[in-house]
This record gives C-alpha cells, sequence and structure tokens, in this order.
C-alpha cells in the first residue's frame, strides 16, 4: 500500500453491548461480525464499484474500513451499508438466540488518510472512531432494542453526500446531535436503521354497474371485449 494520503471513506463499525455475558459470547459475537460483513460483500461483489477492494482490519468487536475514493459514497451508505450490510445483518439475527443477536454501532465519515496495513491514520479514522462511541447513539440503540444497526455520520458526510439525495438518502431521516467525545467536539447525524414498515392496504374501491355498487376491495376486475367482468 501507498505511504501517501489519499481521500478515503473510513467506515467503523462496533459491536453494542459485546462485553456483556460470558468471554465465550464474545467469541461468537466477534465471529458473527466476520460472517455479517463475508455476507454484505459477498452480496455487493460483482456490481460497478471496486468494493472488494476495501481495506478492512479487526479488532476483536469492531472493525474499521477504509475504502477507495473510486467508490462513490451514496453508493456505499445507500446500497452497501443500509442495504447489504442491513440485510445480512436480520439474516444472520434470525438464525441465532437472543443471547447472540448482533447490533451494530457503524460512523462513516472521510478524508485524507494514509494506508499501510495495518497501520491507518488521518483526521478521518479519528473522527470515525469518536462518532462511534457517541453517548447520543448508545442512547438511541438503547431506545430502540428492536434495531440492529445504528448510523452516525458527520457534518461534513451529511452535508457533501447525504444532501445531495443520491441513491434514495434522505437527510430528514437523519436527526442531529451533539457529540463530546476525548478530544473531538462537533455534531453528528444519526439515522436508526429501522425495518420498512408494510403498508396497510385498507382502501375502498367503489365501482357502479348498471346503476348499482359493488364493494371492490381486495378484487380482481377485468375488461373482455369491452364487457366488464366483475365478482358477484
Amino acid at each position: 500500500m501507498s505511504r501517501a494520503a489519499l481521500s478515503r471513506t473510513v467506515i467503523k463499525c462496533d459491536i453494542r453491548a459485546s462485553s456483556a455475558g460470558s468471554r465465550y459470547r464474545q467469541i461468537e459475537l466477534d465471529k458473527g461480525l466476520k460472517e455479517v460483513l463475508d455476507r454484505a460483500f459477498d452480496a455487493a461483489r460483482g456490481t460497478k464499484h471496486p468494493i472488494e477492494d476495501a481495506y478492512v482490519r479487526f479488532d476483536g468487536d469492531s472493525i474499521t474500513m477504509v475504502v477507495d475514493a473510486n467508490v462513490p459514497r451514496s453508493w456505499l451508505l445507500a446500497d452497501f451499508i443500509l442495504r447489504e450490510l442491513r440485510i445480512a445483518l436480520d439474516e444472520y439475527n434470525r438464525s441465532e438466540n437472543a443471547e447472540h443477536q448482533l447490533r451494530l454501532r457503524v460512523a462513516v465519515t472521510f478524508g485524507e488518510i494514509v494506508l499501510n496495513p495495518p497501520a491507518i491514520s488521518g483526521d478521518a479514522v479519528i473522527r470515525a472512531a469518536r462518532l462511534v462511541d457517541a453517548a447520543e447513539l448508545r442512547k438511541a440503540m438503547d431506545e430502540k432494542p428492536s434495531v440492529s444497526l445504528g448510523l452516525i455520520v458527520d457534518e461534513k458526510f451529511l452535508t457533501e453526500v447525504i444532501q445531495h439525495r443520491e441513491r434514495g438518502l434522505d437527510p430528514t431521516r437523519f436527526k442531529a446531535v451533539a457529540v463530546d467525545v476525548k478530544d473531538f467536539d462537533g455534531k453528528g447525524w444519526i439515522h436508526m436503521a429501522e425495518e420498512a414498515p408494510e403498508k396497510e392496504f385498507n382502501a375502498t374501491v367503489v365501482n357502479r354497474f348498471e346503476n348499482s355498487e359493488i364493494d371492490a376491495r381486495g378484487a380482481v376486475i377485468g375488461v373482455n371485449n369491452g364487457t366488464v367482468n366483475a365478482p358477484k
């Protein structure tokens, strides 16, 4: 790897409440994190964006991922993290008992990064580490125990990536919070990746045939040679 600083995206993932329970639970959660990430990479492999070239450093119950700038940041957030990583996480949790449910805090930012494995250095690396430890993110996940992925980005990422609404990103779904962790004092933006609610079908459809009304909720109505066929 080059020692030159290059513009890169930094993703920091940390397992929520990984230290609770036995040492064997911690081992299983660490293995689960790697499995989830492998599934997400497999799902995104073969796209036009070379996500498989990302460098990932595992640090027990957390990972630091560095992605080159040739991978669009809007795609990285919307498609890789909020879609593939979330799907992989949900699939993993469906096969695990309550004790081994995996919940992730994820921070995303970008900047000039020097990558010389296993060393990763740059202000963005520090920002990501501080953001993922934000008290407000921990609180948000405590308040919504059914949510398996809590996301936080810095203001730079919100302004330069999310605000442009590419790949369906919606800035109104990100909540501003104060982040004060060690040497970082700034603003973060939190998004809780909740399950999208199923749309309830309760519309009333009333059609008129020969001056009479038919309640056609849930019915299939076809037209055959100009004649309307409706359920009797």
